[in-house]
């Protein structure tokens, strides 16, 4: 449910560019829309129905340029209750080259703990 404001996911959307083709374009860092930029913000709003169990994860492209959505969804379901599926995230995106800031939140909005780190 994502939706990159970049130059390259516009190409994507167009038809223009695979998803294989994007991950190496040189021009994949060259957004088209930030915060920050001018006093408007143009927000992306819409409706997902969660399923028990449901995990929502919010990350930088120094995450999602290091591992595919294929890699991300295997962690995130793979993990344990003592692992913290950000963390093996984060972990494996720089054993992958971490070739940017990595930021990554994952949501867990049918659990009842909240914990702070």
């Amino acid at each position: 449910m994502t939706r990159d404001h970049s130059l390259v996911g516009e190409m994507i959307r167009m038809g223009e560019l695979s998803q294989e083709q994007a991950r190496n374009h040189p021009d994949r860092n060259i957004i088209t829309r930030a915060l920050g930029t001018g006093p408007d913000v143009a927000i992306d709003f819409f409706d997902v129905k969660l399923e028990d169990n449901a995990r929502i994860i919010m990350c930088s492209d120094g995450l999602s340029g290091m591992l595919t959505d294929d890699e991300i969804f295997e962690i995130l379901t793979s993990c344990g209750d003592g692992e913290d599926p950000a963390e093996v995230l984060m972990h494996r995106a720089n054993d992958n080259g971490g070739r940017d800031n990595i930021a990554v939140i994952v949501v867990e909005p049918f659990k009842k703990e909240v914990r702070e780190c």
